[in-house]
């Protein structure tokens, strides 16, 4: 197949473009960092350096291609809103016109189920469940992201499906475990709750595999959401000890009462105002690790027949050699 992978110089989309090389596809790699991007080329793929804000960029890259892997995003769980709605939003719409102006096949949307958190514990969350205000930034920006996706679904016959998977990690990964390991080289990590919390992640080679279904899954598909996970509900704590173990990183998992994390945080982003750099933590991040959500995989298991390829613990190590590394 042709295929084009945006964001694919960031951690999930440079694991769908190496993996696809592997297979065998053409890949052209869109993406900011030049330096990823010769990393590509030099594994057969073929890179154009750019922003998806840019719609003649797209339109340029997307021509002749059939298949299109949408994995850039602004992620970050701080920040302005302008800076989510020109990625997230405006990026998003971008790539759907230019998927519709040059008839691609197939679009894979990468969403995410932060537009399910509310802050209050849920277990087995569907994909059609009633959504809550969004919590965050980049949780609004990415539902205003899917309904463009499925505005075009339904308007133009877009043929989109659209994945939420649940905390991606792995190769390349410089967002969610990065972030945790921070806290932990202090020499403690703070267990909101006493980490009883159950919560889903998701290894990269996973999402990986959802999406390598998406690609020749039924037409009835399109449109859809579908969650993603390693199927594996844990507990916080359970969690952090096997993360410290397998990165080798002596830290010390304290119970620690959630009203008091979470005043702490508010004092963090108070000050993270007035400094303008990122806080070690939010609020909100303070919640998602003492408030239960897991998510049901049965859509996906029945419409997609997706099965998680890799474990939480081989996903582990597959961070932490590249880590290391």
């Amino acid at each position: 197949m042709k295929m084009v992978v945006t964001g694919a110089t960031s951690g999930l989309g440079r694991n769908m473009a190496e993996a696809f090389l592997v297979e065998g596809h053409s890949v052209l790699a869109l993406g900011r960092n030049k330096d990823s991007g010769r990393a590509l080329e030099t594994l057969g793929a073929e890179f154009l350096q750019g922003n998806i804000e840019d719609r003649e960029y797209l339109r340029r890259a997307l021509r002749g291609q059939e298949m299109v892997i949408h994995c850039a995003a602004h992620t970050s769980p701080w920040g302005p809103w302008d800076e989510f709605e020109r990625a997230n939003i405006q990026g998003t719409r971008n790539v759907v016109d230019a998927c519709l102006d040059t008839g691609v096949e197939r679009l894979i949307h990468i969403s995410t189920p932060s537009i399910y958190f509310s802050g209050q514990p849920a277990e087995l969350i569907e994909e059609d469940d009633p959504l809550p205000e969004p919590l965050t930034h980049y949780a609004r920006s990415k539902k205003i992201a899917e309904d463009v996706v499925t505005e075009a679904v339904d308007k133009h016959g877009l043929p989109a499906i659209l994945l939420r998977p649940r905390a991606i990690y792995g190769r390349y990964d410089r967002s969610i475990l990065p972030r945790v390991l921070r806290v932990m080289r202090r020499g403690f990590f703070p267990l909101p709750s006493g980490g009883t919390a159950k919560i889903d992640i998701t290894a990269t080679q996973n999402v990986v595999h959802a999406a390598r279904l998406c690609l020749t899954a039924d037409r009835s598909c399109f449109g859809r959401a579908y969650n993603i996970t390693n199927g594996e509900p844990m507990a916080v704590r359970d969690l952090m000890e096997l993360v410290s173990q397998e990165l080798q990183i002596k830290t010390r998992l304290f119970r620690a009462p959630y009203p008091l994390l979470d005043t702490y945080a508010r004092g963090v982003e108070i000050l993270s105002q007035i400094t303008g750099q990122e806080p070690p933590f939010t609020r909100y991040s303070m919640s998602l690790l003492g408030v239960t959500q897991t998510l049901s995989l049965e859509r996906a298991r029945r419409e997609l027949e997706y099965i998680p390829q890799v474990s939480t613990i081989e996903g582990l190590k597959a961070f932490s050699e590249w880590w290391r590394s």
